[in-house]
């Protein structure tokens, strides 16, 4: 009983040997590598009738924005997408004309990123006259409204506003679908990999109970330590196993396609409120390096609970409900203090603009962001959990 390693397999192969596993290992690798092809699968239509392939039309967009990747947004820039723009009808599906086709959508991403500050209507838009200096201040004010909205500390937007000038101006755009995709998809494989545990992990602990072998671990001390440290060690390896796998998973695929290109794009390009200095790429390194740590604490949350609660299926639902309302509720900007803990709890910070919140935690005069902080107190909160599990475990008493 005291044969860890023996126990630890057996404990793994208990749960990576069942047909639910397989399937489930099956679909969330299938969704996972599919996901990010979804938008390029059938035909891009126009009034009702194919007219090409989703996938060639993104490849001639693709080809178009990439010949403007790496160029500063400059007033050279800006005149020559407000000169293509001008070209087109201002009709309501004017994405459908030949005009836009043939000058506008290679400048259809630098048009969106100019076109936000200034708050105008498309037709007058169209109509704006390249400022370069008007454009940057315009840029700076938006961000400026929105950290007042959600409740910044005149310290707090001093911070950014710092860090802010440490980005290069005027700044670079880049091609970075890749990375798009990355940010764009960490909510939804955050949420694979959080329900996947849940359902596999929900019954291991539970289990002995439903098969009748818990009273003979339990009327051994030593074994009991024994079994609860492998089948802890068993379930973090499937949980963070299955975390890392759809992870690589999910980066080799969309990198291998659609490139590496665009990592040094700057964040505020693509999240305009977030003036701190990091790319796209770290960012979504930061973000799916997050995810292996949520695993990690969720795995461990997962069997602690179902140790309380003593029953698989309970246990299922208590998590899966815990997922559900984490992903699906949000507190208002104007509570700052409980918004802020709601965001940044594990089930709801699985969404890029979350890990990429301005809202800061003050320590010891510094301000520090989330994604600084939070799996430090991940890690922390998981060994508390551990523990807890444990003691539960080595507490109830052989009948």
């Amino acid at each position: 009983m005291n044969n860890f390693g023996t126990i630890y397999k057996y404990e793994l192969k208990k749960i990576v040997c069942k047909k639910l596993f397989v399937i489930l290992a099956i679909l969330m690798f299938a969704l996972t590598v599919f996901t990010p092809f979804s938008n390029l699968i059938g035909n891009y239509i126009e009034d009702g009738t194919p007219i090409e392939s989703n996938l060639s039309y993104y490849k001639e967009t693709q080809a178009g924005i990439k010949a403007i990747s790496g160029r500063k947004i400059d007033i050279d820039l800006m005149r020559e997408t407000m000169e293509a723009y001008k070209k087109v009808p201002t009709v309501p599906d004017y994405t459908k004309t030949d005009e836009y086709k043939k000058y506008a959508r290679p400048y259809n991403e630098v048009f969106a990123i100019l076109r936000g500050p200034m708050e105008m209507k498309f037709e007058e838009f169209q109509k704006w006259e390249p400022d370069e200096e008007e454009y940057y201040k315009k840029r700076t004010e938006s961000i400026e409204q929105l950290w007042s909205e959600i409740g910044l500390t005149d310290g707090e937007k001093q911070f950014f506003r710092d860090k802010d000038k440490e980005i290069e101006k005027p700044l670079i755009y880049y091609y970075h679908d890749a990375y798009d995709i990355l940010l764009s998809d960490y909510q939804t494989i955050g949420i694979m990999v959080l329900v996947m545990i849940a359902i596999v992990l929900s019954g291991l602990f539970p289990g002995e109970r439903a098969m009748k072998t818990d009273q003979l671990i339990l009327s051994n001390k030593l074994g009991k330590k024994t079994t609860f440290l492998a089948k802890m060690s068993a379930g973090i390896t499937v949980g963070l196993g299955t975390s890392v796998i759809l992870t690589l998973s999910l980066f080799a695929v969309v990198l291998g396609y659609f490139g590496t290109e665009g990592y040094d794009l700057m964040m505020t390009v693509f999240f305009r409120d977030y003036t701190y200095p990091v790319t796209v790429g770290t960012g979504c390194i930061i973000c799916y390096a997050i995810l292996q740590v949520v695993a990690l604490l969720w795995s461990i949350f997962v069997m602690a609970i179902s140790e309380f609660i003593k029953n698989g299926m309970a246990t299922l639902a208590t998590t899966m409900l815990i997922v559900i309302v984490g992903g699906m509720i949000s507190v208002p900007d104007q509570f700052r203090v409980i918004g802020q803990i709601w965001d940044w709890l594990p089930t709801s910070y699985l969404a890029f603009w979350n890990v990429f919140d301005e809202r800061t935690l003050p320590m010891f005069g510094k301000y520090f962001l989330s994604w600084q902080v939070l799996p430090v107190l991940y890690l922390f909160a998981t060994v508390i959990i551990f523990f807890v599990g444990k003691r539960k475990y080595e507490s109830v008493s052989a009948e």
